[in-house]
């Protein structure tokens, strides 16, 4: 089971946050790919902790389906099913559209600025093909609409979907260097409907713009 070694400084935490939130950016971002073995004994010794609270984050990402425990034998890094990943992106979709909804109400031209502002830092990014920068702005600029009109349990809700999300984008389209710089002009769709106080239009423009993936990912 290949760690990176320890390059980033360590934010105070306790023990299962710790393990928690480094094996799922790990499992996320493609560091632990699918099905591989997960060793509890090498995690408790990386992180200079005793088994139990690598067991108790290793259960939590077993409750989000990112690992795999089969008691008594061993832990995989859970396999990606492509069919459930079209129900994923169908979730996403509606719950962004429901977070432009909420913010909707209170959402002003500085906030359209904004917007455009990261959709320009995406379209950079895109035109360096610069994937994780690219992923970076495409997920500040829908988390615009949420930062906007807070909602904790939509942002709790989204933060369990999105991993899925970023594992899926992760695995097929950076390795497949397809950047999806079509976003771009959809962005922009989306800004425009919010100028034009057209509610519709946006919620109907930002599930295009997730929607889309659905198409890539059949063929």
């Amino acid at each position: 089971m290949p760690i990176p070694l320890k390059t980033e400084p360590q934010v105070p935490q306790t023990a299962r946050q710790r393990v928690y939130s480094q094996l799922k950016k790990w499992i996320v971002n493609g560091t632990l790919t699918p099905e591989e073995k997960i060793s509890d004994l090498e995690l408790a010794n990386y992180f200079s902790v005793s088994r139990t609270p690598v067991r108790e984050a290793m259960q939590l990402l077993a409750d989000q389906r990112l690992i795999q425990i089969f008691p008594g034998k061993e832990s995989r890094v859970a396999p990606i099913d492509l069919e459930q990943a079209r129900y994923t992106y169908q979730l996403t979709a509606q719950l962004y559209a429901t977070a432009v909804e909420f913010a909707f109400p209170f959402i002003k031209e500085s906030d359209c600025l904004g917007l455009e502002k990261l959709n320009q830092k995406f379209a950079w990014a895109c035109n360096q093909r610069d994937y994780e920068q690219a992923h970076m702005y495409d997920r500040q600029f829908h988390s615009y609409f949420l930062n906007v009109c807070p909602n904790d349990f939509l942002s709790s809700f989204l933060d369990t979907v999105d991993c899925h999300v970023e594992r899926i984008e992760t695995l097929y389209f950076k390795n497949l260097g397809d950047i999806r710089s079509d976003s771009v002009t959809q962005h922009n769709a989306i800004i425009r409907a919010v100028r034009e106080h057209d509610l519709e239009k946006t919620v109907a423009a930002t599930k295009h713009n997730w929607l889309q993936t659905l198409d890539i990912l059949g063929d």
